[in-house]
């Protein structure tokens, strides 16, 4: 298999990885959103429904991160080596035959900075749902 037809296949699989990680994001936000929102009641011992909302919501967002993490990692290796190659050819490169354009490799690059935006969005509404529980806590 050639490198062009690897990398293709990679890129299918990592399309496919961020496209169901992304879909399981759009699908929960709501309810990531409404625990977002939930208030904190003046009196403890009523903060029993907020609570649920809010662990139902990090036990869905937390894997979610931690899967989109994952993708990232394993998708890194082949995204510095395409960028190393895309930034010698765009600064030093003499031979523009052999610095031709990847559309396959710009594509991979392009889902690896996806999934980062991704997994940045995920990490803030987990660290803001990480506070509206300890909140609800207190």
């Amino acid at each position: 298999m050639t490198s062009a037809a690897q990398i293709a296949d990679v890129l299918s699989g990592a399309s496919l990885v961020m496209a169901v990680l992304a879909a399981l994001f759009a699908i929960w936000q709501p309810d990531i959103t409404k625990a977002l929102q939930a208030t904190v009641k003046p009196d403890p011992a009523n903060r029993g429904p907020e609570r649920a909302l809010v662990s139902s919501a990090l036990w869905r967002v937390v894997p979610l991160m931690i899967v989109t993490a994952a993708a990232i990692a394993l998708l890194a290796p082949r995204s510095l080596s395409i960028a190393r190659v895309t930034v010698a050819c765009g600064i030093g490169c003499r031979d523009r035959e052999s610095c031709r354009l990847d559309e396959a490799a710009g594509l991979f690059l392009l889902t690896e900075i996806l999934l980062v935006i991704l997994v940045t969005a995920i990490s803030m509404q987990v660290l803001d749902l990480v506070k509206k529980r300890r909140a609800l806590k207190s």
